[in-house]
């Protein structure tokens, strides 16, 4: 499992980032390792040197594989709420997960006999990557609508890209030590929207 974003996916103010936030917490349930790209403090396009991007963080690891998942959660820390700005951000979050989405394999048959089962059974002709679950904006901010048109533009597509909304799933008022960031509840609750959304989308 691959985990891209800020100080959310990170797990700052978690008791153990390693195993109480929401991203060890889906590896352990999934029973896979995972890989944390998430840095407190980063944006989606950056401010160079010194602010990362989740951008980079996206095109920095291969296509996911069919059966990998990548999870996100993203825009606390767009405080600039320019109408350029978000289209941005919603440009460059579309490009991130139609990249990690990419990986596609045609299934071509060879002949006759092949097209028949590939009629019978149904069977998909085009096999896709991997699942990309993303995280709305966890506070109010015009910033919830761009993750969500940029969810939209990739599902739109036929990729297997899913809204989890963190907002709603998370109690900030009585699980927010600094009025930010989530406690070990706090992941706990965002954990169990992810999931959600990972069991209904096997459906």
């Amino acid at each position: 499992m691959y985990a891209f974003g800020d100080s959310f996916t990170y797990g700052l103010l978690a008791s153990d980032p390693s195993t109480t936030a929401y991203v060890p917490l889906l590896a352990a349930k999934l029973g896979v390792g995972v890989v944390n790209k998430g840095f407190p403090g980063a944006t989606m396009a950056g401010v160079p040197p010194s602010q990362p991007s989740i951008l980079a963080q996206m095109l920095g690891v291969p296509p996911l594989l069919r059966g990998d998942v990548g999870v996100t959660i993203l825009g606390v820390n767009e405080i600039d709420y320019s109408e350029s700005k978000q289209l941005e951000f919603s440009a460059l979050l579309t490009q991130g997960l139609l990249w990690l989405t990419s990986r596609r394999r045609v299934l071509e048959p060879k002949n006759e006999v092949e097209r028949r089962i590939l009629d019978r059974d149904k069977l998909p002709t085009v096999a896709d990557g991997g699942s990309m679950f993303v995280g709305n904006c966890p506070t109010a901010s015009p910033y919830q609508a761009r993750i969500a048109d940029a969810v939209a533009a990739a599902a739109g597509q036929g990729r297997r890209v899913y809204l989890i909304d963190v907002q709603a799933a998370w109690d900030k008022a009585s699980h927010s030590p600094d009025g930010i960031h989530p406690d070990d509840v706090g992941h706990m609750q965002i954990y169990g929207a992810f999931y959600a959304a990972m069991v209904a989308a096997t459906i």
